[in-house]
């Protein structure tokens, strides 16, 4: 990997890390405007870092800066599945951590600018011949989405939603029991549609980056 197809790489992994930083703080921000004490801010940190948006955020990051064929496949297709839900099925509901600043709002750099990013690296990825078997990537790349999905519905029903009176939180509506039709049914049919997805995006990267490969193989 030369300086040359490494800096943009850079420059992109900084920038999702300073969009991260402005976006927790300007949540900070609003809990403690809305007057909440001290250990519900901290419980509305913990929500923050409980998206799986901002879990797909770090891990593009990490892709970003380094090598591994899987991990840069994985977060491409988080961030992917990230975007399409959240301008489709998340699309106008109400902001479970309160109000955002928009210039803050991982919606609208994270969810649109980081997933081209993850498609531009990928295509111009080289390391094809180094890349996990289709199985292999594929189980490597459900272990998170598995468990946040069970961190989250475990976790759910045990604390408070700081910026209203509900006994219970979730950081989206589509996959919370209490809003999803049938309940727990509902909200499975939804992991399964959703991981089925992942799994869809996961083979499709994984074939475009070792047919890439190929072609460079191929010309050099």
């Amino acid at each position: 990997m030369t300086p040359a197809t490494t800096w943009p790489r850079t420059v992109a992994a900084v920038g999702i890390i300073v969009t991260l930083v402005l976006q927790l703080a300007d949540t900070i921000g609003v809990a403690q405007d809305a007057g909440l004490d001290g250990t519900a801010v901290t419980t509305a940190v913990i929500n923050w870092f409980s998206f799986f948006t901002t879990l797909s955020a770090v891990m593009a990051v990490i892709a970003l800066l380094v090598r591994s064929g899987t991990i840069r496949i994985s977060a491409a297709a988080y961030m992917l599945v990230a975007g399409v839900g959240y301008f489709t099925l998340l699309g106008g509901l109400t902001d479970p951590m309160g109000s955002v600043a928009w210039w803050t709002n991982l919606g609208l750099f994270a969810l649109t600018l980081v997933p081209a990013v993850m498609l531009v690296d990928l295509w111009e990825s080289r390391h094809g011949a180094h890349i996990a078997s289709r199985g292999r990537i594929v189980g490597s790349a459900l272990v998170l989405p598995a468990v946040w999905a069970v961190y989250t519905q475990v976790r759910g029903p045990l604390v408070d939603a700081p910026f209203s009176d509900e006994p219970w939180w979730f950081p989206y509506g589509v996959i919370d029991p209490h809003r999803v039709a049938g309940g727990y049914v509902g909200v499975i049919g939804m992991y399964l549609i959703v991981g089925c997805a992942l799994v869809i995006l996961v083979v499709l990267l994984r074939s475009v980056v070792v047919y890439r490969s190929r072609g460079a193989a191929e010309a050099g």
